[in-house]
């Protein structure tokens, strides 16, 4: 054997990220080295969908738990799961809320020096907005939502404090829900990566 073969190739993993119970579906292809920590990759998944807060979030793996939620920890790398093409785990990303992330391996490959993980490469949809605290709030508010019924209705709630300004004005901003931008998540993708947060 030659001293090439024990060079480690590193490996790409490309996750379809689904958020459960939402529909018309939520969606994000993420790419990132199979060597990339549960810590990063939680990093990743909050830039990929828009996030927002600081709380960690944890993964389900092989029917257990890991992450900051948990007592496991989070600095097991993706590779330390064996997972292959079409294996599935799961993301919460906060335990305050119930948002739940059903996990598809879509690919493993080698890595091509080229190419700059993490990445983004495709997505549908606006993540909810950050009031919503389950998935089912937000489909129940979905449903009942219209432009003019939220001119009718937010209003009121604003005004009484039941809705902060910021929240008013997400609500109204919310006919953009269609919209993905995946130039954007990758710019704080890179972020990231030139901060070293993630490989």
């Amino acid at each position: 054997m030659s001293d090439v073969e024990h060079v480690p190739v590193d490996r790409v993993l490309v996750l379809r990220v689904v958020v459960r119970g939402v529909s018309p579906l939520i969606v994000r292809r993420v790419a990132v080295n199979v060597k990339i920590t549960l810590a990063a990759l939680d990093l990743v998944l909050r830039a990929a969908f828009g996030w927002p807060g600081d709380t960690h979030g944890r993964f389900r793996v092989h029917g257990c738990w890991f992450g900051s939620l948990s007592p496991a920890g989070d600095d097991r790398s993706m590779d330390a799961f064996g997972l292959r093409v079409g294996d599935r785990f799961v993301y919460q990303h906060d335990a305050a809320r119930s948002w739940v992330h059903d996990i598809r391996v879509d690919t493993l490959r080698r890595h091509d020096t080229r190419e700059t993980v993490p990445r983004c490469v495709g997505g549908r949809r606006a993540v909810p907005p950050a009031w919503c605290r389950d998935a089912l709030a937000f489909m129940a508010w979905e449903d009942t939502y219209t432009p003019i019924g939220v001119t009718d209705t937010v209003d009121p709630l604003a005004d009484a404090g039941v809705l902060g300004v910021g929240e008013h004005v997400e609500m109204m901003a919310w006919d953009a829900r269609d919209v993905f931008d995946r130039r954007a998540v990758n710019r704080q993708l890179a972020g990231l990566a030139r901060a070293k947060v993630v490989t």
